[in-house]
């Protein structure tokens, strides 16, 4: 990609990412994107056709960070998803907490679900006890809990790093716990 697309790619996303500290999506126009991310219209038009476009390429921007975390690992542990998912949030704090505090963003959380979701459903043996369709239910319950516990924390008013770590733990041992009972 030419450098100088790059850099106006680049300057309209961290322009969208600061304006959403503060305002829903909904609300933002495109020539407020634009002079927040010094370009003008006719430069922001030439690489998007909406904001839409925009908020799309960061959710898969988002995702990707996500996703990585598993390519890291040989085998999933959710001990490292967590604490890799604990990081990325705090590089990207004011983001994160607005995304779980507005219902416009419900896809990401759902987009995080179903990722987590798909991720369990290859690392874990289907259980005897439990038809197909019983152990996607289990997987998909397991993944919105874990999704759940974060948005939860970055909802709260009082974002303290010690409560999160101990809910962390709390959690991951709930998790082990129970995909144990699908591991081979």
């Amino acid at each position: 990609m030419d450098k100088r697309v790059l850099r106006s790619k680049t300057a309209i996303g961290d322009a969208l990412l600061e304006i959403l500290k503060y305002k829903n999506f909904p609300d933002i126009t495109v020539s407020e994107l634009a002079k927040k991310a010094s370009v003008d219209r006719k430069t922001f038009y030439a690489h998007y056709s909406s904001i839409s476009d925009v908020l799309a390429e960061l959710e898969d921007q988002l995702a990707a960070e996500a996703s990585a975390l598993f390519i890291q690992m040989e085998d999933f542990d959710v001990s490292i998803f967590m604490d890799g998912m604990t990081d990325l949030m705090f590089k990207r704090f004011d983001v994160y907490v607005h995304i779980a505090k507005n219902d416009d963003y419900s896809f990401i959380l759902q987009d995080g679900k179903d990722i987590l979701t798909r991720v369990f459903m290859n690392q874990c043996m289907q259980s005897n006890s439990y038809t197909p369709d019983d152990f996607r239910v289990a997987m998909e319950f397991i993944s919105s809990g874990i999704i759940d516990h974060f948005q939860s924390w970055l909802v709260t008013p009082e974002h303290s790093k010690e409560v999160l770590a101990a809910s962390n733990e709390t959690i991951k041992e709930i998790v082990n716990r129970e995909l144990a009972a699908f591991s081979s």
